[in-house]
């Protein structure tokens, strides 16, 4: 089983790169902002190494701004500078908790619709 996730080409440290060589599967461009272009990283991440991926991941991300995420049916993997959390999907406590950590990091509160990952961005996520 694979886990499926986006990561932001700017949010990651520039000697960082690397680490998601192999998982990529697609990538586009994309107005993060309506304004602001970025490119968006597609990865399949194999189950079995999805905790220490991300993790490794934490610490690539820049320190501000940014964040990734991994789902699959049941789980959200958000990965944010040097944390990373896994949330059950029924457990809407922990989304606004998410929230208020990736305040901290400086990402804005509408960037951050982590239930919404599950209906509208990822609705076949296995």
């Amino acid at each position: 089983m694979v886990i499926k996730g986006i990561v932001l080409k700017e949010s990651l440290k520039a000697d960082s790169r690397e680490l998601l060589e192999g998982f990529i599967v697609d990538k586009y461009p994309y107005k993060i902002d309506g304004i602001t272009q970025v490119e968006v990283y597609i990865l399949e991440i194999p189950h079995s190494l999805i905790a220490s991926t991300c993790l490794r991941l934490s610490h690539s991300l820049l320190d501000k701004g940014y964040y990734a995420h991994f789902i699959d049916r049941k789980s959200l993997w958000i990965v944010f500078p040097n944390c990373v959390y896994t949330i059950a999907k029924e457990n809407k406590q922990l989304f606004s908790i998410c929230r208020k950590v990736g305040n901290i990091f400086e990402i804005p509160d509408h960037q951050m619709k982590f239930e919404e990952l599950f209906i509208n961005d990822h609705p076949n996520a296995q």
